[in-house]
């Protein structure tokens, strides 16, 4: 998918959120806090668990120079290509396979019956996939949902409950590190 095609969706996503969420929560910006809702059979990871101690996915980012260049510069246009192309590759961390987890995140829905959600994409940050580039494929969930969910919007912030499997998936909307069959899915509340 090209660029422009992507920024034109990111346009018309960013429009079409619902207003509450739209307010709340600026681009970039990740979910906080641990939830008060007791869930003792899952254990409550952040979006850093994902990311296996020896990637040197950060190191990558903070290389990157990229505040003196315009978006039709070759440099910038290849370091992106360079972005897209490691972040297609980035580990993932074995060690939570089979691991029965809870986290907090972003909604992009991929299969919907009407209302009902049945499988999306759990992001790390508002506005992720609908801006280029996606996150890592480490810092993206495939989730297919037992109990569909009535309701779940683009960008809705969610914790999601289940057992993860470290199992690389190609969607659409950007190649996923991990998935999940996930047992609950209910609205995150912060301090907002």
């Amino acid at each position: 998918m090209s660029w422009r095609y992507r920024t034109i969706l990111a346009w018309l996503a960013c429009c079409c959120l619902p207003a509450a969420w739209a307010i709340d929560y600026k681009v970039g910006e990740r979910l906080h806090g641990a939830n008060t809702a007791s869930q003792s059979d899952y254990k409550e990871i952040d979006w850093d668990a994902l990311i296996p101690p020896s990637s040197l996915q950060k190191k990558m980012l903070k290389d990157l120079n990229m505040g003196d260049l315009e978006d039709d510069d070759p440099r910038a246009v290849r370091a992106l290509e360079e972005v897209r192309e490691a972040w297609s590759r980035a580990p993932t961390n074995s060690a939570l396979n089979g691991l029965k987890a809870r986290i907090a995140g972003f909604v992009i829905p991929l299969e919907k019956n009407g209302e009902i959600v049945t499988e999306f994409l759990l992001v790390p940050y508002f506005g992720a996939c609908i801006h280029t580039p996606p996150p890592a494929q480490n810092q993206l969930i495939h989730v297919r949902v037992l109990h569909a969910t009535l309701g779940l919007k683009m960008m809705d912030p969610v914790w999601v409950s289940g057992k993860l499997s470290v199992e690389p998936v190609n969607t659409g909307m950007g190649a996923a590190g991990y998935q999940m069959q996930v047992d609950k899915v209910s609205y995150f509340y912060e301090r907002r």
